[in-house]
């Protein structure tokens, strides 16, 4: 072996893909593929997450939209919980409810108590109400002032 001339640039060798380890490599595939197959699905499960949470501006309070079946008696039974199809997507269709016309809307109501008469087979009618939550303690850590419920809109029943 020669000594190196100053000066001289040195020549990279390459780096053989034995050097690194393969369990190493399978984990590198592994977490890309799953990152890929999370954004691709929009699946938010962490670490793989869309970031989903981070992208909406929060406030002090929350408003949720919540079902209730009403029977003939006037009893009310929530349906938060309660595996009800229709309501699936229920903030998507009361953010335009208001605006359908009369036929439209009463063909949404039937639909909604169709559904929810497979879970409470008495129920007669559907109620949707805002529920306004206040997120922040109030004065000295005291608990934020219980919900406001009001009647959003609501599906009389046929019989």
């Amino acid at each position: 072996m020669g000594a190196q001339e100053v000066g001289r640039p040195v020549e990279d060798e390459p780096v053989s893909t034995e050097s690194i380890p393969r369990s190493v490599r399978v984990g590198i595939g592994v977490f890309l593929a799953l990152f890929l197959f999370t954004g691709v699905f929009e699946i938010q499960a962490w670490p793989f997450t869309g970031w989903r949470l981070f992208s909406h501006t929060r406030s002090d309070e929350s408003v949720a939209l919540v079902a209730v079946a009403v029977d003939r008696a006037g009893h009310s039974t929530p349906l938060n919980g309660l595996r009800v199809a229709a309501f699936r997507d229920l903030s998507a269709v009361a953010a335009y409810f208001d605006g359908l016309s009369p036929s439209s809307k009463e063909t949404t109501c039937q639909a909604w108590l169709s559904s929810v008469r497979r879970v409470v087979p008495s129920a007669v009618a559907v109620r949707i109400y805002r529920v306004t939550q206040e997120l922040v303690p109030q004065f000295h850590g005291r608990p934020a002032a219980p919900p406001v419920k009001s009647l959003a809109f609501a599906c009389p029943g046929t019989g």
